[in-house]
């Protein structure tokens, strides 16, 4: 039964790297023959694929968190984030801040217009809440970065000159030590992981099975 399995999966497998292989040298000669990027060629075909997946019929800019597709459109996340960028800067009346940005595109043939009313409907606060916000940004942001910094390029590769794991995972053990030294639920399961990598695996594997209680 399971030999069977594997066999019925690797068939599928073969047609799908099959039909995969075709559908590149067809971009390749569409590419070819419309003189056009490639690469262009196919994130357009996501986009057309993909469209509207995940996304509210009535609003495409809405999320439908009913929707149990694994494959959501590929387009409707940069424009809710360029809708949310608008409505913050509106909310704290600084729509200025858009200008450079807005000037690039235009420059590129890409105008976007932003209706001066919003500020009106979402803008309830103090003129004094910009100056504010940057102040709180003055005073944590960089300290912040600098020691996110710090772990990411200093720390982790001391933890791969150690053999303590691999600097790429260094951000994975980090937070596995940080829940067992912080939560009982980790404290007499897991580890310690300045022990082999083999372990460490082992470690990691628990962690994806839930097994660590």
């Amino acid at each position: 039964m399971k030999n069977a399995i594997l066999k019925d999966s690797l068939d599928i497998l073969n047609e799908k790297r099959d039909l995969s292989s075709q559908m590149n040298k067809s971009f390749k000669t569409c590419s070819q023959d419309y003189n056009i990027d490639k690469g262009t060629c196919v994130r357009v075909k996501d986009y057309y694929h993909y469209k509207g997946r995940k996304c509210e019929s009535s609003d495409i800019l809405k999320v439908n968190k009913n929707s149990d597709e694994k494959f959501p459109d590929r387009v409707a996340p940069c424009f809710r984030k360029l809708n949310q960028i608008i409505y913050d800067l509106a909310a704290v009346d600084d729509l200025s801040f858009l200008d450079e940005y807005l000037k690039s595109l235009k420059n590129k043939g890409i105008t976007i217009s932003i209706d001066p009313s919003i500020k009106e409907k979402v803008n309830k606060n103090s003129t004094d809440i910009k100056k504010k916000i940057k102040e709180i940004d003055s005073e944590y942001q960089d300290q912040i970065c600098s020691l996110a910094d710090d772990l990411r390029d200093n720390k982790s590769r001391e933890a791969e000159d150690n053999k303590l794991c691999k600097k790429k995972f260094f951000k994975t053990v980090l937070n596995i030590y940080d829940k067992r030294k912080s939560n009982k639920k980790y404290r007499n399961k897991l580890v310690d992981i300045k022990s082999s990598n083999d372990t460490l695996e082992k470690t990691l594997d628990e962690i994806d099975q839930g097994n660590y209680d």
